[in-house]
């Protein structure tokens, strides 16, 4: 890239990025040259004084301001350079690999944290089964004992009723036979008297004869 010169005009050869721009041409005196017409026009009295004046104070400034944007324009250039836009793009990249990385172990710890999950309901839907099977097996076993304990108490009642049966009935025999007993009792006396009274009345036959 080409400017040309301040004081006469000449094309300068400028370095792209490498700080300010020449304004002057470097191998000649044409910066001294500009400098001494500046302090003379600046101490010509009157209106062009002033002028020079005011463009000497706002080369100044310009000059400043340029001193002071210099190292960003150098930062910018040296981020937009091929070589700053490749770093860029490689902290980028190393940036982006990173966050991948990073996502891809909280998937997989999440994956991990729901097969848990999974495998902890599983287990408590294996063991509210048993839970609810051994219940079941309580229940039916309850309801066997509760079916045993009345046929038990049914045949108990029933052992009651038939023993009371046997006893009435053996107490109806032994009343019956204590009937007998004491009617078999009263026929023997009774044979016994006749055969007396008879015995008797034959020896009085007999004695009258």
């Amino acid at each position: 890239m080409r400017t040309a010169c301040k004081h006469c005009g000449a094309p300068i050869e400028q370095q792209a990025r490498r700080g300010r721009p020449k304004e002057y041409c470097p191998d000649g005196d044409c910066q001294a040259a500009a400098k001494r017409e500046r302090e003379m026009r600046r101490a010509t009295p009157g209106l062009e004084g002033a002028l020079a004046r005011v463009e000497d104070l706002y080369e100044r400034m310009e000059k400043g301001l340029a001193a002071a944007i210099e190292p960003l324009a150098q930062v910018l250039a040296e981020e937009l350079s091929p070589a700053g836009v490749e770093a860029k793009l490689s902290a980028i990249q190393a940036e982006a690999h990173t966050s991948v990385a990073i996502a891809r172990a909280e998937r997989e710890q999440a994956l991990e944290q729901v097969r848990l999950a999974r495998e902890a309901a599983e287990e408590a839907r294996r063991e509210a089964e048993e839970s609810r099977r051994r219940a079941e097996e309580a229940y039916t076993e309850r309801d066997t004992a509760f079916a045993d304990a009345e046929t038990a108490r049914e045949q108990a009642l029933a052992a009651l009723r038939e023993a009371a049966g046997i006893e009435r009935r053996a107490r109806q025999e032994t009343a019956a036979a204590v009937r007998r007993a004491e009617a078999a009792e009263s026929a023997r006396e009774q044979a016994v008297r006749e055969l007396a009274d008879r015995v008797d009345r034959a020896e009085a036959e007999a004695a009258e004869t």
